[in-house]
C-alpha cells in the first residue's frame, strides 16, 4: 500500500509503522525519524497463496480466521471497539454491535431471512438511533411486525469494561424505533421482551447457529424443566419454538435483569451433558460372540474336539469338513488402522483366537464379527477424530480471543504511546517558551545595561559640558572684573592726565605770563 504512515517505535534501524489501514508494519530507516512523525510507505510486494490440504477444510477455515481476525482488530487509532451487543429476534434475527458511543460497529444476519436487511442497510459508524430506524421501517413494509412476528426479543450481552447505562440506553433506543415503525404502520400491538445475558452463552449461540436470545430462553427453559431442543430453536421463530404455557412471558419479565452466574452455571451443565451424550453414544457395547466347537475328522473317522465351559452353548459338527477358507478379506478388513488413545473407553469384546481345522460357516461367521467390530472400530474412530477436531477448534478459539486480546493490548499501547507524545510534546513547547522567555529577557536585561551605560556616558557628557560652562562663565566674571579694573584705572589714568595738564597749563601761563 502506498502512502504516509506514523512512526510508532524506533529499533535501531527498523521503524514500526502504523499505515492509514490500521496495520503494522517494519519498514527501513532512513535516519532521523522520530516517534510520531509520518514517513512514506513503499509498495508491499505480494504474497504467495498458501496451499491447503483438501481433507482440511476446517483448518483452513481457521487458518483464515487467524489471518484476518488480527488485522480486522488492529483497527486504526480513531476506530473504537465494540462493547456491546443486542440480539433482535422478530421472524428474521440480527445481532448488533456498538461502541461507547453507541455507533454501530457491527451487523450480522443470525439466519438466512435476515440476511437481505443486512445487505442493503448502511451501518457502519452510524448511530444506532438512525441504523434501528431504518431497520425498523424495513420490517414493518415487509409485514415482519404483525400478527405473532409481533413479538419481538431484544437480548443484550455487555462485555468487559461496558457501563450498564450503556446498554440501557441501547435498549431504550431499539425499543423505540421498532414501536414507531410498528406504529406508523399501523401495526400497534407489538410486545418487546428484554433480557441480559452473559458473553459466554452470546458465544456458544454463535457456535451452535443460534442468537443470544434464542439459546438463553432455551437454557431459561431447560432448566424449569419443558422439554426443549436446540433443533426445535434452530429451526423455528423464537415465539413459536416457545411452546410451552405463558411462552417466553413464563420464564423472564420484560426488561429483566436475569442472574449472570445462573445462565453461565446452565451453559456449563449444557456443555457438559452434550459431551457426556457424545462420549455415550462412542462407547455403546457391541453384544458378544459366542465362541463355537468344531468336530473335524479325516474321512469322517478320527475326529479332535473343542471343549467349551460349561457356561458356553455346544454346537454338533458338520456333516462334510472343509479346509479351512482362505477367502482374502476386504481391504477395509484386511488392515484395520489402529486408532489412537482416546478418552472414551471401549467396551468391544475381544474374539477368541482362530482355531486351526475349523469349518467354512465358522469362519464365514467369524468373518462377520470382525466385520461388525471393524464397523464399531470406524465408528468410535469418527468420533473420535470429530471430538479431536472439536478440541482444535476450540484450542484455534482459544488462540483467536488470544489475539483480540492481544490486539486491544495493542490499542491500548498504542493510545499509551501517542498520550506520551503528546505529553513530551507538551513538555518540549513549555521548554520552548520558557527558553524563549529566557532569552528574551536576557537580550532585554542587556538592552537595558547598554542603555544605562549609554545614558551614564551621556550624562558624563552633559556634566563636563556644564562643568566647562561653569568654568567659561568664571572665566568671563573675571574677566569683566578685569575690564572692569582696567576702565577703572583709565579713568584714574585720565583724571591724573588731566590734572597733569591742568598743572602744565597753570606753569606755562606762569612762566608766559610774567
Amino acid at each position: 500500500m502506498n502512502g504516509k504512515g506514523i512512526v510508532l517505535e524506533v529499533k535501531g534501524s527498523k521503524l514500526i509503522v502504523l499505515t492509514p489501514d490500521g496495520r503494522f508494519r517494519k519498514i527501513r530507516s532512513n535516519g532521523g525519524e522520530l516517534m510520531g512523525q509520518e514517513v512514506w510507505l513503499a509498495p508491499e510486494g505480494r504474497f504467495r497463496p498458501v496451499k491447503m490440504s483438501w481433507w482440511l477444510p476446517a483448518a483452513a477455515a481457521a487458518l483464515a480466521l487467524l489471518i484476518a481476525i488480527p488485522a480486522m482488530l488492529a483497527v486504526r487509532v480513531e476506530a473504537r471497539p465494540v462493547v456491546a451487543y443486542l440480539s433482535m429476534d422478530i421472524n428474521p434475527s440480527f445481532e448488533l454491535g456498538v461502541d461507547e458511543k453507541l455507533k454501530v460497529r457491527s451487523l450480522r444476519a443470525v439466519n438466512k431471512d435476515a440476511a437481505p436487511f443486512v445487505e442493503a442497510l448502511e451501518y457502519e459508524g452510524r448511530p444506532v438511533s438512525e441504523v434501528m430506524d431504518r431497520l425498523a421501517s424495513e420490517l414493518a413494509d415487509t409485514s415482519y411486525l404483525q400478527g405473532e412476528q409481533a413479538n419481538i426479543v431484544f437480548a443484550g450481552v455487555r462485555l468487559d469494561g461496558a457501563e450498564k447505562e450503556l446498554l440501557s440506553d441501547l435498549n431504550l433506543q431499539a425499543k423505540a424505533a421498532f414501536q414507531k415503525a410498528a406504529a406508523q404502520s399501523g401495526d400497534a400491538n407489538v410486545k418487546i421482551t428484554q433480557i441480559e445475558s452473559t458473553p459466554g452463552v452470546m458465544d456458544e449461540a454463535a457456535y451452535l447457529g443460534l442468537s443470544t436470545g434464542q439459546m438463553t430462553v432455551y437454557l431459561l427453559a431447560k432448566d424449569k424443566g419443558y422439554s426443549v431442543s436446540l433443533d426445535q430453536f434452530r429451526t423455528k421463530p423464537l415465539h413459536a419454538a416457545a411452546t410451552w404455557k405463558g411462552g417466553i412471558g413464563a420464564l423472564v419479565g420484560d426488561a429483566e435483569e436475569l442472574n449472570q452466574d445462573k445462565l453461565n452455571r446452565l451453559l456449563e451443565e449444557e456443555k457438559q451433558e452434550r459431551a457426556s451424550e457424545a462420549s455415550g453414544a462412542s462407547s455403546a457395547p457391541s453384544p458378544t460372540p459366542k465362541p463355537k466347537t468344531s468336530s473335524l475328522g479325516a474321512g469322517g473317522a478320527g475326529s479332535a474336539s473343542f471343549k467349551p465351559s460349561a457356561a458356553v452353548e455346544t454346537k454338533p459338527a458338520v456333516a462334510q469338513p472343509s479346509a479351512p477358507s482362505t477367502k482374502t478379506p476386504p481391504p477395509s478388513q484386511k488392515h484395520l488402522p489402529k486408532p489412537k488413545v482416546s478418552a472414551v473407553e471401549s467396551h468391544l469384546t475381544p474374539l477368541p483366537d482362530l482355531e486351526r481345522g475349523q469349518s467354512r460357516e465358522e469362519l464365514s461367521e467369524r468373518e462377520e464379527e470382525l466385520a461388525d467390530q471393524a464397523g464399531v472400530l470406524s465408528e468410535e474412530w469418527k468420533k473420535y477424530s470429530k471430538q479431536q477436531k472439536e478440541n482444535w477448534l476450540k484450542e484455534k478459539k482459544a488462540a483467536i480471543e488470544k489475539l483480540r486480546e492481544e490486539a486491544e493490548k495493542a490499542r491500548k499501547e498504542l493510545e499509551r504511546r501517542a498520550r506520551e507524545a503528546e505529553e513530551r510534546l507538551k513538555q518540549t513547547e513549555e521548554k520552548w517558551k520558557k527558553d524563549a522567555k529566557k532569552q528574551a529577557e536576557e537580550r532585554l536585561k542587556e538592552h537595558e545595561t547598554q542603555l544605562k551605560h549609554e545614558q551614564g556616558k551621556e550624562e558624563k557628557q552633559k556634566e563636563q559640558e556644564e562643568k566647562r560652562l561653569e568654568e567659561a562663565e568664571e572665566e568671563w566674571e573675571e574677566a569683566e572684573e578685569e575690564w572692569e579694573e582696567a576702565e577703572d584705572e583709565w579713568e584714574e589714568a585720565q583724571e591724573e592726565w588731566d590734572n597733569i595738564e591742568e598743572e602744565w597749563e597753570e606753569k606755562l601761563e606762569q612762566h608766559f605770563g610774567h
